[in-house]
């Protein structure tokens, strides 16, 4: 009878000490060891540059390094500094939305200095900031190449498929390359200065499809852009607004009111400064900014 009861005592002692553990991977969501253990990797990480009145985004998948556009004059080392703090070597593309001074004026030094492999355009420009854009991407010996709606590129291991333009209107605001990118489903919009029939072509493909995570708004935040049937369409969880001081009135009121109507969370360059969203291998999105984290309209977090 003593055995069995020293047995039966220490068969006690030990489900005290085993039982604590036991519960805390239950309440972690752990289910096993390899569940507890696992560290997903980064899938994308996008930057929003903050550049002023302009644009300039960053994007890592992996080794991979992409620039969609170069801010206006006087952006160079801003881009340059995000490039150096993401850990880029060099470019491998370069998308130019459209030719305007506020979407190419900073890229002079940065292609210098990044020597981009492949830029992407729509529409070229006829002034002198385009030609010298132009003329230092052939310096470096970057591939220059036109694309339409349909087409599909590689962003390192990501799918990037361009949205518009079909064909050219002649007005560059229209015709901005827009570009939708897919991380661990997490759907990412870079919309350009998008405006006219292209957004409404472009919110009738992603109506087919899931809701959008982020939506780079269109123009700075133009009254002109985002209508509310785009943002019906498109369904953005968040929106980013690239914006500094200007004489234009952006973000207009009216589309901050309509980001509202639809529940994007909405932040800018302007009150947050550089916004960083980083997506892992299981889909888990994390936020950082270099400014104030008070949205400028806040929706629910998704």
């Amino acid at each position: 009878m003593r055995c069995r009861l020293a047995i039966l005592a220490s068969v006690f002692a030990l489900a005290l000490l085993v039982l604590p553990g036991a519960a805390f991977g239950r309440a972690n969501g752990a289910t096993s060891a390899s569940a507890s253990t696992h560290q997903a990797g980064v899938a994308l990480r996008v930057t929003y540059v903050d550049v002023g009145q302009g644009d300039a985004i960053i994007l890592r998948a992996g080794s991979w390094t992409g620039l969609i556009d170069g801010g206006a004059p006087g952006s160079d080392d801003a881009i340059i500094a995000e490039l150096a703090k993401s850990g880029a070597k060099r470019i491998d593309a370069l998308v130019i939305s459209h030719p305007h001074a506020d979407h190419i004026g900073g890229l002079l030094d940065v292609i210098s200095r990044y020597r981009p492999r492949l830029a992407v355009y729509a529409a070229a420009g006829d002034t002198a900031t385009w030609k010298n854009v132009k003329n230092a991407l052939a310096d470096v010996g970057a591939k220059l190449k036109q694309v339409r709606s349909g087409a599909a590129l590689a962003f390192g291991k990501l799918k990037a498929k361009v949205l518009s333009p079909a064909s050219l209107s002649g007005d560059q605001n229209e015709d901005s390359v827009v570009i939708l990118l897919d991380a661990a489903e997490r759907r990412f919009l870079f919309s350009g200065d998008l405006t006219g029939a292209n957004e409404e072509a472009v919110g009738a493909v992603c109506a087919r499809g899931p809701p959008l995570y982020v939506l780079k708004v269109a123009h700075h935040g133009s009254a002109y852009s985002t209508s509310n049937s785009f943002l019906a369409q498109t369904r953005p969880g968040f929106a980013v607004i690239c914006v500094g001081k200007n004489s234009y009135g952006h973000p207009s009121a009216e589309t901050v009111a309509r980001l509202k109507v639809h529940d994007a969370r909405t932040y800018t360059t302007q009150r947050n400064g550089a916004v960083t969203v980083t997506v892992d291998t299981d889909g888990k999105a994390t936020w950082a900014f270099t400014g104030g984290q008070e949205p400028l309209a806040a929706g629910p977090q998704r």
